[in-house]
């Protein structure tokens, strides 16, 4: 099955750092917040990121892109480049 535009959005968002907090991922990827939730619950059936939640106080989670989740992500920002590139 492929990638919705809302995960992909967040791979890509998710190659700049090792791991972000869900409030800083919406932000980046520039999605609402129940498709952030949705696309998040997506990407970890496919394995492609993990989710760290603090065990204290904030109790915030950050997300982060696995291996495959990587080399998914990277390839992504390789065909955007080829679909901007002019010929």
């Amino acid at each position: 099955m492929p990638l919705t535009e809302t995960e992909s959005k967040l791979l890509i968002a998710l190659l700049d750092g090792e791991k972000m907090y869900i409030t800083e991922l919406q932000q980046k990827a520039r999605v609402s917040r129940s498709a952030v939730y949705t696309a998040i619950r997506k990407l970890m059936e496919r394995n492609l990121i993990v989710v760290e939640e603090m065990d204290r106080f904030p109790f915030q989670r950050f997300i982060k892109l696995t291996d495959r989740g990587k080399r998914i992500a990277e390839l992504l920002v390789e065909i955007e480049k080829l679909l901007i590139k002019k010929s």
